[in-house]
């Protein structure tokens, strides 16, 4: 006994599958891309400095190929031979001296951004996923 299967159409089929995977890897780093840039707003926001070097350094990077992209937010300031944020956002003991957060503690300015826009964040990711469906159909 036995069998065959005539497959049709396979090329086509596999051309809308690379297009699939191009479609959500743009989407991807689009928000990936989006919520880089809102977490470096977040931490110049909450910097421990008013202006200076620190703030202006804190940049953002997007790195890799689907499905492994990464947003990468940091900056390349140093304290005391620590970089930053290990030297200010672990410790409790530093405060804002100036400004609207005057005498508040600096404690996680940096590491605290992702919990304070996480909402925002999915908010892309969410608006990424409707436009993929929108550009699959």
């Amino acid at each position: 006994m036995s069998f065959q299967a005539i497959l049709r159409g396979l090329p086509e089929l596999l051309a809308k599958f690379e297009k699939a995977k191009e479609i959500i890897e743009a989407e991807t780093r689009t928000a990936i891309t989006e919520g880089a840039v809102t977490v470096q707003g977040d931490v110049r926001e909450f910097g421990p400095v008013d202006i200076g070097r620190l703030r202006s350094s804190v940049g953002y990077e997007v790195r890799g190929t689907f499905p492994e992209i990464r947003g990468i937010v940091g900056t390349n300031v140093e304290a005391r031979g620590f970089p930053y944020p290990a030297a200010l956002d672990a410790s409790e003991r530093y405060h804002y001296r100036r400004g609207p957060r005057k005498g508040s503690p600096t404690f996680k300015y940096f590491s605290g951004s992702l919990e304070r826009k996480q909402k925002q964040i999915l908010d892309f990711f969410q608006a990424a996923a409707r436009r993929i469906a929108a550009r699959l159909n």
